[in-house]
């Protein structure tokens, strides 16, 4: 690839984010009966540790997200590489609690998503 085509492909990927977010906010919203379940069945207290996870652009969403997360009472969220996760696990992940971990990843599984969601499943309590 030249620097014509990735000038191209960066310009592409950014141009279609307003879009993207409007299609995931759309999607959570039209799911927010089924994602309260889920935090109900598996006992999400605003004291649980919640890790967002993504590599690339997906890790931005994370960052984004964690502030909110925190705003919202959820004082223990932070946003964390999953290449992190992959590489240092034990500096990344508690080893002692239950964590939620939400991975963000385009295609839904990326080889380094699921080898985080495979790692905190291997490192944490639950």
């Amino acid at each position: 690839m030249n620097s014509s085509d990735h000038k191209t492909a960066t310009y592409c990927e950014i141009m279609q984010q307003p879009d993207v977010w409007l299609k995931a906010y759309d999607l959570v919203c039209r799911n927010e009966a089924a994602i309260q379940t889920f935090i109900s069945n598996n006992h999400i207290g605003k004291d649980t540790e919640i890790i967002l996870a993504g590599a690339g652009t997906s890790a931005f969403i994370g960052n984004a997200l964690a502030g909110i997360f925190v705003e919202k009472g959820y004082s223990q969220c932070r946003a964390v590489a999953t290449t992190d996760i992959i590489t240092y696990p034990e500096s990344c992940l508690p080893t002692g609690k239950p964590v939620v971990l939400i991975s963000f990843a385009r295609s839904g599984n990326s080889p380094e998503s699921l080898a985080s969601v495979h790692i905190a499943d291997k490192y944490c309590k639950k």
